[in-house]
């Protein structure tokens, strides 16, 4: 018995999520830090206890020596010996001792930022992680959003915006401001959600309004991403390309080039926001890199899984 087409869209979100999560994992794997902070603090209460026992037997050789110059020796034998042994080897083991100490709080130090760092990488796994499950649910959020916005305005009679709602293009652009101001709330509520549960400083709330400012920009762009934006552009094309199909009759497709294209775009948006003066000095490092061109891949596969498993997509006729 073949399973039924909700069990397979099922089956097809999960794997896209382990597969995204792959993508995640590579994207962070870092060769450094590496180690073990547990080993590392071993290391370090070692060679503390290291440093006692040159201390003790410094006190132990102290002893020892101070018998040659005891009464009732004496001579010049015995004084060039007591000053040889107080000026040159008595303060030596106290010197090791103290460098040996220094390294033990050195590897304490390291094990500390490596757990830190560590910690924090998981973190950012999680993070990206669950943006990632949040842009595969995203089709039900944005129709969510929508029907919100269209309530709102009705409700609250607003002219302009009713005025606006009535043309094509005023439509989309309410659409992609609501839609973009959703992401970056939810994003926002992941980010912070993930660092408190977890310990992180989540930062100043300058630098919060900050990334959500750069979040919004670059979520508007991508809504604008979208074929029916663009249909004045045929009209300057050559006459074969102005009745050409520029994307897939099939919806499923087509709803993965906009996508890949709107994401490839926001990536792109907000690098440039980000870092402004690589867009004369490096343009290339500003695209998407290829661990994040597979995620939005994986992505693209996600939100077809959930359109097919949520009923989005007309069924088939016999």
């Amino acid at each position: 018995m073949s399973p039924s087409p909700k069990a397979r869209s099922i089956g097809g979100f999960v794997l896209s999520a382990a597969g995204v999560a792959g993508v995640v994992l590579q994207m962070l794997s870092v060769h450094y830090p590496d180690g073990d902070p547990a080993k590392a603090r071993e290391v370090a209460r070692l060679l503390r206890q290291l440093a006692r026992r040159v201390d003790v037997s410094l006190d132990d050789v102290e002893e020892v020596a101070s018998r040659v110059w005891r009464p009732p020796s004496h001579g010049a034998g015995i004084d060039a010996f007591r000053k040889y042994f107080t000026d040159e080897i008595a303060p030596y083991p106290p010197m090791v001792s103290a460098y040996v100490r220094g390294l033990a709080d050195a590897i304490d130090d390291y094990a500390e930022m490596l757990e830190r760092t560590q910690h924090a990488l998981r973190t950012m796994a999680m993070i990206q992680w669950t943006e990632l499950l949040m842009f595969f649910c995203w089709p039900s959020i944005d129709k969510k959003v929508q029907v919100l916005i269209e309530w709102a305005i009705r409700k609250k009679q607003a002219r302009l915006l009713l005025r606006m709602f009535e043309h094509a293009v005023g439509r989309r652009f309410i659409f992609a401001v609501g839609g973009s101001l959703a992401y970056t709330a939810l994003d926002q509520v992941i980010v912070d959600g993930f660092k408190l549960a977890r310990g992180e400083d989540t930062g100043s709330w300058g630098d919060r309004g900050k990334y959500m400012l750069n979040n919004f920009a670059a979520a508007l762009v991508f809504y604008h991403v979208d074929p029916d934006n663009f249909r004045w552009v045929r009209k300057y094309l050559p006459g074969g390309l102005k009745t050409a199909k520029l994307l897939p009759e099939n919806k499923a497709a087509r709803n993965a080039v906009v996508f890949l294209t709107g994401s490839s775009i926001f990536t792109t948006t907000s690098n440039v926001i980000n870092r402004p003066g690589d867009v004369v000095h490096d343009p290339f490092s500003l695209l998407p890199t290829w661990q994040q061109m597979l995620a939005k891949l994986g992505v693209a596969a996600g939100q077809d899984q959930f359109r097919r498993w949520r009923g989005y997509y007309p069924a088939a006729t016999p």
